[in-house]
Parts: C-alpha cells; sequence; structure tokens
C-alpha cells in the first residue's frame, strides 16, 4: 500500500533506530504524475543509472558494503529507490553521498551518461523483455494473475506499457 504525503511538505526524513551493526539508507523519490510514457522513462533511467551508481558509491567511493538502485510502480505512482548500507558511514554521511552522485548524475546525463545510442539500446531491450514476458506455461500464468488483479482485469496492459516506450524519444 502506498502512504500519500502531503504535496505541501518535505523532503520527509524517517530515522529508525534498530539493533544492528552499521547504517542503511533508502532515499525513494516518487513520481506520482504516471503515464505509460513516463514508465518507459523511469525504466531507461534507472537502467542507465544503475553500474553508474554502483561503481561510484560502492567501488570507487567504498561508502558502503550494499549499493544499489532500482524502480517500482504501485497503484500507478513511481518510485526511484537508492539503497546503501554501511558500516563505515553515518546516515547523513550516506544520504548526502547520494544526492551528490545525482547532481552530478543529472549535470552529465546527456553528454556521457545516458546518449542517445545507450537510450535507445536499453529501450530496445527493455521493450524485447516486455515482448517476452513468459516462457512457459507457470510464468504465463503469474502475468495473467498480476494483470487480473493488480491491474484490474487490464488484459492489454503490456501492449500499452510497449506503446509507452515506442511513444519515447531520447530528446
Amino acid at each position: 500500500e502506498v502512504l500519500v504525503l502531503p504535496k505541501t511538505k518535505g523532503p520527509f526524513y524517517l530515522e529508525k533506530k534498530v539493533d544492528v551493526q552499521g547504517n542503511a539508507i533508502i532515499l525513494i523519490v516518487e513520481d506520482s504524475s504516471y503515464s505509460f510514457k513516463a514508465r518507459a522513462a523511469q525504466q531507461i533511467l534507472m537502467q542507465a543509472i544503475g553500474n553508474p551508481f554502483f561503481a561510484t558509491l560502492r567501488t570507487k567511493q567504498q561508502t558502503g558494503y550494499l549499493v544499489d538502485s532500482s524502480n517500482e510502480e504501485i497503484e500507478k505512482k513511481l518510485f526511484n529507490l537508492f539503497v546503501i548500507q554501511s558500516n563505515t558511514h553515518d546516515v547523513h554521511t550516506l544520504l548526502a553521498r547520494i544526492e551528490l552522485f545525482l547532481e552530478g548524475y543529472s549535470q552529465e546525463i546527456g553528454q556521457t551518461k545516458l546518449t542517445a545510442e545507450n537510450f535507445q539500446m536499453i529501450k530496445a531491450a527493455l521493450v524485447q523483455n516486455l515482448t517476452h514476458t513468459y516462457n512457459n506455461i507457470q510464468s504465463m500464468g503469474e502475468l495473467l494473475k498480476t494483470l487480473a488483479f493488480k491491474y484490474d482485469g487490464d488484459f492489454h496492459w503490456m501492449e500499452k506499457r510497449i506503446a509507452g516506450f515506442e511513444e519515447l524519444e531520447y530528446e
């Protein structure tokens, strides 16, 4: 279930102390304006950002042991997640490093990070995945169950997702 927070406030910061070693942070960036085109753009961006995020924060900076980024679509809301677990840095430092990475990435996105060629390759791979979402009877059953219950019986959902990618241009 998605908790809808007030749009006039934020960002929100929740800190929870637990009895384990180290620190962890999950930065969640929401885009509540859902469309199939926006979902396609989100997936391409997060696919492109994954390796540089890991390489910068895990390999180069050695910020944390666990470093990951992912995207989710829940109840027609889009979420980008950035996760770091560290035994050497506090949560404020982890948050600052994620924010610094995102700022740098957004400034270089068109020049060195997500070029038009990379955009087309990622887009084609994601469309291919949507086109071949099942390869056996069990995965077909899972897809039909998802379409029936998560997407309210919209059995054209996958075609709409593919159309979202087709509408999306690099610019």
